[in-house]
């Protein structure tokens, strides 16, 4: 009997899956000239993606060995293939993102900002005691990708300025490889179960107990992303300081994005600021531990979304702040040395202070004295808080001089980086790699 058009389908997306199996085989074809990954780099890069396709190629072998014992009707099989192949076209997209990343990332001239981004994933990973990853270049501002197991750097924000939103993607990988994972799970179900009790619109409360059970589940996953992407700006947050809430809040969240499907950034921007406070709470008899820097920031965003939408109310912070903060200790091993610290806010307004000095006396911008022991992180702090002082008080007609501000210390800020990673020797600042932990390990 012949095949029906069914079968010829799995037959064909069977083989396509056969190579998303193999992905040590593409690398081979790209022949990178500047930029060669290291193959333990790259299989912790793509072991998702090969656990992705391996089980949605069993499914749809089983889906073929069904169809064909008459184990299941034709209008199931479609409906299964159907699923298989929404699933798998995910698998090849996070395939041909990884692959066009790093093809240009390998053509791009400026390959010094891409070294640090590596760097400073080296450190989010020796900190927290995960395993490292390396960045690539994109186009598309899309959301981070944990079954891509890299970091994507969006065009055009290749600069030293958006550096910190680093944090929020290798964040995601953090979440999906400790136990933080079943804490973003426990916030998801807490507020399905507190929005299902209100009723209303099921955006905004969730499906009603009659629905059926796909529209649940796209109910409850759109739910999951919404906390991860909360938790994750959380995490940022307490791992790269003030830094993160600079590039986030003044680079690339927008007071009109609503996030029909998942967060708005205005729920975002009131996490971010939300655990900035936290981290900023005063010790009796010493100052804020980070000065004014939340005050400024919250009036900052409050004067853009007045602007955008008029007097109204922020949204609460999806995630509380000190639980996060409480949930980190308890499953990061090395959370005491990952986070952002008064000591490290402290470094960097001495380094900021330096060079506000410099600017003001028309001096060359240079690199402060510093040991092996000195994180980028505080490079990134010391360089937005320099950029926002010099540039506070300059009107309109000033933006030339604003621009040439912002321009030398960014490139101050990036020789200061590459100044750390050298005093490091050639270890760097990385852990070791260690055996791949599988998505909710602690």
């Amino acid at each position: 009997m012949p095949r029906t058009m069914l079968q010829l389908r799995i037959e064909a997306l069977g083989q396509h899956l056969d190579q998303a199996q193999d992905p040590s085989v593409w690398k081979q074809q790209l022949e990178l000239e500047k930029f060669n990954v290291d193959n333990q780099l790259w299989d912790i890069a793509v072991e998702y993606i090969h656990s992705e396709a391996t089980d949605l190629k069993d499914r749809l072998d089983n889906l073929d060995a069904a169809l064909r014992e008459n184990k299941t009707s034709e209008r199931s099989g479609w409906a299964e293939y159907a699923r298989l192949q929404t699933a798998s076209e995910e698998v090849f997209r996070e395939c041909l993102d990884l692959l066009g990343g790093l093809a240009l990332r390998d053509r791009f001239q400026d390959e010094r900002i891409c070294r640090i981004a590596d760097e400073y994933i080296k450190e989010l990973a020796s900190d927290t005691r995960r395993r490292p990853s390396f960045s690539i270049l994109g186009l598309e501002a899309q959301l981070s990708s944990t079954l891509r197991r890299v970091v994507t750097m969006h065009f055009p924000e290749w600069t030293l300025w958006t550096l910190p939103l680093v944090a929020h993607e290798y964040g995601q990988v953090v979440i999906e490889e400790s136990g933080l994972r079943k804490f973003a799970d426990e916030i998801t179900a807490e507020r399905l179960a507190a929005a299902g009790g209100k009723g209303g619109d099921q955006a905004a409360d969730g499906p009603p107990e009659d629905t059926d059970e796909e529209v649940r589940r796209a109910a409850k996953e759109q739910e999951r992303r919404r906390v991860r992407i909360a938790l994750a700006d959380a995490l940022a947050t307490l791992l790269a300081g003030p830094a993160y809430a600079y590039a986030a809040l003044l680079l690339r969240l927008n007071p009109l994005n609503d996030g029909a499907h998942t967060v708005s950034d205005r729920e975002r921007a009131a996490t971010i600021l939300a655990v900035l406070r936290e981290m900023n709470r005063t010790v009796p008899g010493k100052p804020p531990p980070h000065g004014e820097i939340v005050d400024r920031l919250e009036a900052y965003w409050r004067q853009s979304v007045d602007a955008a939408y008029g007097p109204s109310a922020e949204p609460a912070p999806l995630v509380n702040p000190a639980r996060v903060r409480k949930a980190f200790s308890k499953h990061i091993v090395g959370s005491q040395l990952a986070l952002y610290e008064a000591e490290h806010s402290a470094r960097a307004r001495t380094w900021a202070a330096a060079w506000l000095v410099q600017l003001k006396q028309g001096a060359p911008l240079t690199p402060p004295e510093h040991s092996h022991r000195e994180h980028i992180r505080e490079a990134l702090n010391a360089a937005w808080r320099a950029r926002v002082d010099a540039t506070r008080d300059l009107e309109p007609p000033q933006g030339d001089e604003a621009q040439r501000r912002v321009m030398a210390l960014g490139e101050v800020g990036l020789d200061l980086c590459e100044s750390i990673i050298e005093s490091r020797g050639p270890e760097g600042g990385g852990s070791a790699l260690g055996r791949a932990p599988r998505p909710g390990g602690s």
